[in-house]
């Protein structure tokens, strides 16, 4: 007795908006520290954040315009007062938020520290600046592909052929996918 047969192929519907959103290139990854976030504001802040600042260098927006496009049915002065928590607990993945005196929210992503992979091999920001900037110009998920480097070069420095040169290791990898593609 087999309890479970095998499909050779699967049919799934999707939404005309959905399938517009990916054929225009709309669609964004999620850091999978999103769902370590613990208040749903957070995540909501986190997925506006990923939308509307992307890689750009900073995107601001009033308190009551976040409020509305967070859904929050909160008093303002308290959806101020949640803001104002989250900034300080600071753990938002890839973006930092400010709330100025006059109200104004600003979200920047991090500036992203060199990364480790050992405490030999990091990558330099000069090398994070041009894969960004090569992820950019092509409109892929810098993220996605900084992690997937990372994950093969985990794999390579576990097998002892860790790269001499990370920065430009890297640089090489983000062209390569960029001729892949």
């Amino acid at each position: 007795n087999e309890a479970f047969t095998r499909n050779d192929y699967c049919e799934i519907k999707i939404s005309r908006w959905l399938m517009r959103a990916i054929e225009a290139n709309e669609v964004v990854s999620i850091s999978r520290d999103y769902f370590r976030l613990r208040r749903p504001l957070e995540r909501r802040l986190y997925e506006i954040a990923r939308k509307f600042c992307g890689n750009k260098s900073k995107w601001q927006i009033g308190l009551a315009n976040l409020q509305d496009r967070t859904g929050s049915n909160a008093p303002l002065k308290r959806f101020r007062l949640n803001l104002r928590e989250i900034i300080k607990a600071d753990v938002t993945p890839f973006y930092s938020f400010e709330l100025t005196s006059d109200d104004l929210v600003v979200v920047r992503p991090r500036k992203a520290h060199p990364t480790a992979l050992s405490p030999s091999i990091r990558i330099p920001d000069w090398a994070d600046e041009k894969g960004r900037e090569i992820a950019r110009a092509k409109g892929w998920d810098y993220h996605a592909l900084q992690s997937k480097w990372l994950a093969y070069a985990n794999e390579e420095a576990a097998s002892g052929n860790a790269p001499k040169n990370a920065g430009a290791a890297f640089v090489g990898y983000c062209k390569k996918q960029e001729k892949l593609r």
